[in-house]
């Protein structure tokens, strides 16, 4: 199995190590996310929401962990990776707080005859490295 080391941009100290997924260990998470993205998609905004609150709320928990982790990965003053992880924290809460508001459906044109609405909808699973 290989494995991803960081290393502190500023020292060229080594910070840890962790293993990378095989090819088939990235084929079985993103089958498990494409069945779970299923039942994701037929809860309302308001349920998501509810279960996306107390990942928020372990993040808050965590800030000063995550924060010392961004300033070794970046190399960055600790001062700066707070201010970033509190920012995040801002954003994230913004979007759960008014998540129901954007993405409800909404009515763009209607007359006597036509109603046009925007159902805003998962599109499906993504894959992302980082």
């Amino acid at each position: 199995m290989s494995e991803l080391t960081s290393i502190n941009p500023s020292n060229y100290e080594e910070i840890g190590s962790v293993p990378t997924s095989s090819p088939q260990e990235l084929g079985q998470a993103v089958s498990f996310a494409r069945q779970f993205q299923k039942d994701w998609k037929k809860k309302t905004p308001r349920e998501r929401v509810a279960i996306l609150r107390p990942i928020l709320e372990h993040v808050l928990d965590k800030k000063e962990e995550l924060a010392e982790m961004q300033s070794k990965e970046m190399g960055m003053p600790i001062a700066l990776s707070l201010e970033d992880v509190e920012d995040s924290q801002g954003y994230i809460n913004w979007f759960l707080d008014n998540a129901e508001e954007y993405l409800s459906p909404e009515i763009t044109f209607e007359d006597e005859s036509t109603i046009h609405t925007v159902v805003y909808e998962p599109l499906g699973v993504g894959a992302v490295i980082l």
